[in-house]
């Protein structure tokens, strides 16, 4: 659990200190591949969650030959409404998407589960790409172009997403402004603002990139956790 806990402050460091670093680089760093080494094929996004008062910091990987997929969440919660401060899961989707693992925080303790799921599942159809999954998000009905320009030498595309109550009703209306890497599509940061606000109630800041993974370890790291065996859910998400 110790480190796990040094990632969420490290992650916490990154987002206060992103206006520093050019952050659109990160969509184009790869591990360096040695000589003797396959170009890295392990998809890898980063996304910190700044809230009114909680952070949270995912990892999702997926490796598009064998389908297996990863995510890590972890979150701290500056509320004392919080039963916790700090929270952590994993979720672990293998073998051809028949295996699922799913580890979480207990106290200070790691505890997990793992079943066959009925149904083999796929996280990423039809794209097979967790990038091009993330990327076509913007690309759905809603989604307005607001204009293009030049963030730290690198062409970003700002695009909205309004979900306004329906006329003659009550309700606040709700504003996404998403920043898109002009070259993959994927989004350097998303705002969320609730009807004339000035300042976003949320901000997410998202890194990509592609690691090698030769031996599958990022897919069987249980951090420790006693894992159980237990009944394929009636329904698997």
């Amino acid at each position: 659990m110790k480190n796990l806990f040094m990632r969420l402050w490290l992650a916490v460091l990154a987002f206060f200190v992103w206006n520093g670093p050019d952050p659109l680089h990160v969509l184009a760093v790869q591990e360096p591949t040695q000589p003797g080494q396959t170009k890295p094929i392990i998809e890898h996004m980063t996304v910190i969650r700044k809230g009114v008062a909680s952070i949270q910091v995912e990892e999702s990987w997926f490796n598009p030959i064998t389908g297996d997929a990863r995510t890590d969440e972890m979150s701290y919660f500056n509320s004392v409404d919080a039963r916790e401060k700090v929270t952590f899961r994993r979720e672990l989707l293998v073998e051809h998407g028949t295996r699922r693992y799913a580890i979480k925080s207990v106290g200070a303790q790691l505890t997990g589960e793992t079943w066959l799921n009925k149904v083999p599942v796929q996280y990423y159809d039809p794209y097979n790409s967790m990038f091009q999954s993330v990327a076509q998000r913007y690309k759905q009905s809603g989604w307005g172009l607001v204009g293009t320009f030049e963030f730290n030498g690198t062409g970003v595309t700002k695009v909205t997403f309004v979900d306004a109550p329906p006329q003659g009703s009550i309700g606040s209306t709700y504003t996404r402004i998403a920043y898109l890497d002009q070259a993959t599509g994927l989004p350097v940061k998303e705002e969320f603002y609730i009807d004339n606000d000035s300042r976003p109630f949320a901000v997410h800041i998202y890194f990509f990139d592609r690691v090698n993974d030769p031996t599958g370890a990022i897919f069987k790291d249980f951090s420790g956790a006693s894992i159980v065996e237990v009944a394929s859910p009636s329904r698997t998400p």
